[in-house]
């Protein structure tokens, strides 16, 4: 029989995330962009996307104007 070890394995952070300011730009020069299309053009998941909105303060608003 072998022993092991109990010692943790070291993370690996992976350098993934979505330039904030680049994210912010994109999103005043398409407001009506789905969730899914920011995504595509980050080539990222969506829920990173509603992460980065969310950690901007970006919200969906209901327009009255209509």
């Amino acid at each position: 029989r072998e022993q092991g070890h109990l010692e943790r394995k070291k993370r690996v952070v992976k350098n993934r995330k979505i330039p904030l300011e680049e994210l912010k730009s994109f999103v005043e020069a398409h407001p009506d962009a789905f969730l899914r299309e920011i995504a595509a053009h980050f080539n990222c998941a969506v829920p990173s996307v509603w992460a980065a909105l969310k950690k901007m303060k970006v919200t969906s608003k209901k327009d009255d104007e209509l």
